[in-house]
């Protein structure tokens, strides 16, 4: 499993990879109405994918569980995730809210310099970088340390 402090690198990174404006807010700024929108958008979006995560495995196989040891019931379960494509409706919208969330920040950057318009990722490097830390997040493979 990975701990506390690596999953929160790992999603302190995926706020901040590739941003130019990374660090000019603080929490005092506290968040804008654009951001708790964005976040309560997330919550209601990602938590409903994460339980069939959890729970799909188990309805699937939970005759077989029963009889394994709890780390055949990990292997097992990293198996069922490698072989289907569970993991891709989550993959998907971690997308969708990565370039939306930097979309957010570019807007915040150019209402801060007062610049009229509106921010749109059109960089490919960039929505490359987006996509491959969205590729970190689900990926299921044990990381070495």
């Amino acid at each position: 499993m990975i701990d506390r402090i690596e999953a929160t690198g790992r999603y302190h990174a995926a706020l901040t990879e590739g941003t130019a404006l990374a660090g000019s807010r603080s929490l005092a700024d506290g968040p804008t109405a654009g951001e708790l929108l964005l976040e309560a958008d997330f919550g209601r979006t990602v938590r409903p994918l994460l339980a069939d995560l959890y729970w799909r495995p188990i309805v699937d196989n939970l005759s077989t569980m029963v009889g394994q040891s709890e780390d055949e019931i990990v292997r097992s379960t990293l198996a069922y995730y490698a072989d289907g494509p569970v993991l891709d409706p989550l993959r998907s919208r971690l997308r969708q809210f990565a370039r939306r969330g930097f979309n957010l920040g570019g807007q915040l950057g150019l209402d801060e310099l007062e610049l009229g318009g509106w921010f749109e990722l059109s960089d490919d490097v960039i929505a490359r970088k987006l996509d491959a830390q969205v590729e970190r997040l689900v990926n299921i493979r044990r990381q070495s340390r």
